[in-house]
Parts: structure tokens; C-alpha cells; sequence
């Protein structure tokens, strides 16, 4: 599996989606997170996913953040609920379920490589858990600033509910078992 190659429990990855979008592949943030890993667009093209166009019909929404006075966010929620999770897939390939995946994964695995602008958790001898995994995919990984201690106190929530998640996860993997395979 590709979170394998990476040294990632696919139910983290599983806990990670279940929080980002539950399961939802046409989720779109406030902020313009889009998918079920919900990847900014600027993240998710630099991880090589492709946006052949916002909702305008050009790509300036790359740079736009969450800033809210570029309210692409709701902008694109009104888009996608015109389209078909397929038509969105051949425009936005952060609504494609396995390049998504495969994507966060990617980043995830870009956390703890010395050659990635991500490995700023590496740098500052971080461990690599899935707390701090899970804070630096949500609020960055300058956010993190050491183990289990993180700049935001939304970052510390998110951890939280993503322990809840893999927690119910894994319980529900001894009485139903989790096909792994699937990342």
C-alpha cells in the first residue's frame, strides 16, 4: 500500500480522511479545501495534483488562502454542487479519491524527508508521531513546535479529534477487520 512506503498506519490515514471531509470526496472548506484530505490548492499542486481551473475559469485562486476577502471558499462550494464528483475530478484532481489520498501521504511522507520544505519537524528533532503528524498536517509544519506542543489551539483540537477517530478506528478493526490495501 502507498502509506506503507512511508511507515504510515493506514487507519491514521483513515482517521485523517474521517475528520478532513467524513468521507465526503465533494467537501470544500471555508478556506477553499477541497476533497477528502481537503488539500489547499496551493499544497495540493505542490504535491502534483492538478487544478486546471477555479471556479472562475483561472488558477489565481492558488494564492488565495484564507484570506476573507477571496471568499473562494463558498464560491467553490456553490461550483461543486453543479457538478458530478466525476465532472469535478476531471477539473480539480483534489476531488479524485486516490490522487488525494495518495497525495496526503506523500506529504505526510515529505514530513520526515531532510529534502523536503516539510521536514521542518525532522530539522528540530521532532518525533515523527502521529500526534504531531496530524498538528503539522493541519496547521503547518512551523506550527509544531516541539513534541506535542503546537502554536495554535486549534491544531492541539484537531489532534484530539483525530485520536478519536483512530482510537474508533482500530476498535473497529478487532471486531471487523479494515482492508488496509485500499491506500
Amino acid at each position: 500500500s502507498e502509506s506503507a512506503k512511508y511507515g504510515l498506519d493506514p487507519l491514521f490515514i483513515k482517521a485523517i480522511i474521517s475528520i478532513e471531509s467524513s468521507w465526503h470526496p465533494e467537501s470544500v472548506s471555508e478556506c477553499g479545501a477541497a476533497g477528502l484530505v481537503q488539500l489547499m490548492p496551493g499544497t495540493a499542486t505542490d504535491l502534483g495534483l492538478k487544478i486546471k481551473k477555479d471556479v472562475n475559469g483561472t488558477n489565481a485562486v492558488l494564492t488565495a488562502g484564507c484570506d476573507p476577502n477571496k471568499p473562494y471558499g463558498a464560491a467553490l462550494k456553490n461550483y461543486v454542487k453543479t457538478k458530478t464528483v466525476a465532472d469535478l475530478t476531471l477539473e480539480d484532481e483534489r476531488f479524485d479519491e486516490r490522487k488525494s489520498i495518495e497525495a496526503a501521504i506523500r506529504y505526510f511522507g515529505d514530513l520526515s524527508d531532510s529534502r523536503s520544505i516539510a521536514s521542518r519537524l525532522k530539522n528540530k528533532n521532532i518525533p515523527l508521531t502521529i500526534n504531531n503528524l496530524a498538528a503539522a498536517y493541519n496547521a503547518g509544519p512551523g506550527n509544531v513546535v516541539s513534541d506535542g506542543t503546537y502554536n495554535t489551539q486549534f491544531a492541539y483540537e484537531y489532534v484530539k479529534r483525530m485520536n478519536a477517530a483512530y482510537v474508533a478506528l482500530k476498535q473497529a478493526q478487532v471486531i471487523l477487520p479494515v482492508d488496509g490495501n485500499k491506500m
